[in-house]
């Protein structure tokens, strides 16, 4: 289980900030040593107005968390209105890098589906969300608040949710997302797609995950997978749950048709 978070939420349509609590699904007006903490951080609100322009307002979501729930049965179509996409903060050393960004954030929004990100306008990140809001699609970020301070956030977006650390980006991209793909990128993308596919492993979601493998870049990864299963260290089942695709229209479809898990990883003394 994934602690509650809380984290500011900065948006740029102009509208009245606003202290909110999430629990359930349900929002509602909170008040209380919670709002000490909004009055205290509402003084950077000029910061941020002068980083992502004058309409720029300052509010809080709280409450965050991904709770285990039971696996339903397979279903043949999934309701993916927001994905969301890990990629690099760099733009890469080949075109086709840069190429495949543009094209995934065009497939985003000829198919209605809002792109939940870091919302960095650097590297294939910034690539991804010019394509997906040139196209007339919905671009969230979620970025901490020490990467927004260096003036790196996209200035653009739809919405921008400004957080504490790179835990709560995290968990926050993690509930506002139907499903996950990862594109070219380091560590930090890495990092970040493994873990959702391991909440999903442990069955604590059920949202697809996958992998677009432009121009055979994760290939390494998948042969290490393969590996992985040959050595007992991960099941075929929990491999095969990971959707991998070379094009973007191909993985996306493949996304909307995938079968929720049937088979949850535990661990005890006798099972690693």
């Amino acid at each position: 289980m994934v602690p509650d978070v809380a984290g500011w939420f900065v948006s740029t349509s102009g509208k009245r900030p606003a202290l909110i609590q999430r629990k359930k699904g349900r929002s509602s007006f909170h008040s209380g040593r919670r709002a000490t903490a909004r009055t205290r951080n509402m003084e950077q609100n000029t910061i941020y107005q002068r980083i992502l322009g004058a309409s720029a307002e300052l509010s809080c979501t709280i409450g965050f968390s991904m709770r285990t729930t039971p696996l339903q049965s397979n279903r043949s179509v999934r309701d993916i209105k927001k994905l969301c996409v890990f990629c690099g903060s760099s733009i890469g050393s080949r075109a086709v890098y840069q190429q495949a960004a543009i094209q995934f954030g065009s497939e985003l929004a000829r198919s209605g589906i809002g792109l939940v990100y870091g919302g960095s306008r650097v590297g294939l990140m910034g690539v991804l969300a010019d394509s997906v809001l040139g196209a007339g699609g919905e671009v969230i970020g979620v970025m901490p608040r020490a990467l927004v301070e260096k003036e790196i956030a996209h200035t653009a977006l739809t919405h921008l949710h400004v957080v504490e650390s790179m835990h709560e980006r995290k968990a926050l991209m993690a509930d506002l997302a139907d499903a996950f793909v990862l594109l070219p990128g380091g560590f930090g993308s890495w990092e970040e797609f493994c873990e959702v596919v391991t909440w999903s492993q442990l069955g604590m979601h059920q949202k697809p995950c996958g992998i677009l493998n432009v121009a055979g870049y994760y290939n390494p990864l998948l042969s290490l997978t393969s590996h992985a299963v040959a050595e007992g260290f991960l099941r075929a089942s929990h491999q095969e749950m990971v959707i991998v695709g070379d094009s973007a229209e191909d993985l996306v479809a493949r996304l909307g048709t995938a079968p929720v898990p049937t088979e949850v990883k535990w661990v005890s003394q006798k099972q690693g």
